[in-house]
């Protein structure tokens, strides 16, 4: 299963970091999305011993260009849509900024970034179910 490529975004830590591991495990190209070169380098070396190979990319969900370069280079056979962070506290404590990129990042972009991108993706021109898969924050839930 080499020749498919599986994106998993938000790749550097809990779900993304086990999915992009078990998916290199069970013989496909993983490629992990990571927002900075210190999280591409915790997937790297999680893969190296677990004794397995993730690729990584730099990009952020909330960029539309990013994710179509990354879906350009990789041209993925499939999506995992993990991409988030939590942000607890108090309604009154957490300020309207912080609140609307979370939903940004976690509701807003992640469908919306790749609705675009997925017929590139798909191996089959006019596909019209993509293989695409979302992994929702329990506090969205």
């Amino acid at each position: 299963m080499a020749s498919r490529t599986v994106l998993t975004t938000g790749a550097n830590s809990g779900i993304g970091l086990a999915t992009v591991l078990e998916l290199a495990r069970r013989g496909y190209r993983s490629v992990g999305s990571v927002r900075s070169e210190a999280k591409a380098a915790e997937v790297h070396r999680a893969a190296a011993e677990a004794g397995v190979t993730v690729e990584t990319v730099r990009m952020d969900v909330t960029d539309a260009d990013a994710c179509a370069a990354a879906v350009d280079r990789f041209a993925p056979w499939a999506l995992v849509n993990n991409a988030g962070y939590s942000v607890t506290g108090a309604i009154e404590d957490v300020d309207d900024a912080e609140a609307r990129l979370a939903l940004e990042t976690m509701e807003v972009a992640n469908p919306g970034t790749w609705s675009d991108t997925t017929p590139r993706a798909s191996p089959w021109p006019n596909a019209s179910r993509p293989r695409w898969s979302r992994t929702p924050s329990p506090a969205w839930c």
